[in-house]
């Protein structure tokens, strides 16, 4: 049904870093998921906190739910700065290379606790 790909949101959380950290642990699964609210997910003139969300197909919500509560109920690791396979250097925290998308070489470890 056309009504199973219709996108929901699975989380929301305080960062957008957060929310591309968890989207990766999705995608690693095979779970496709977005993220969206990103550009202001900052603190806004009113002192307002608009949160990043993750957004997943209502079809993988099941087992979107099962990785999402794992997830947030482990501490979660700060990226350290590191160089993309392109050569590109990526600041802490970032899980995506910017200029290519790859993500991260140690992706498999972000959720090792």
């Amino acid at each position: 049904m056309d009504s199973d790909y219709e996108l929901i949101r699975i989380a929301s959380l305080t960062t957008a870093t957060e929310a591309h950290i968890l989207r990766m642990t999705l995608n690693h699964a095979g779970i496709p998921a977005q993220v969206t609210g990103e550009q202001s997910s900052n603190t806004l003139g009113g002192g307002a906190l608009i949160p990043a969300e993750v957004h997943v197909r209502k079809i993988d919500e099941t087992n979107a739910r099962v990785i999402v509560d794992e997830y947030l109920k482990k501490p979660q690791k700060i990226l350290e700065p590191w160089t993309c396979s392109c050569g590109e250097d990526i600041d802490e925290g970032f899980g995506s290379c910017w200029s290519c998308g790859r993500d991260h070489p140690s992706f498999s470890d972000l959720n090792d606790g």
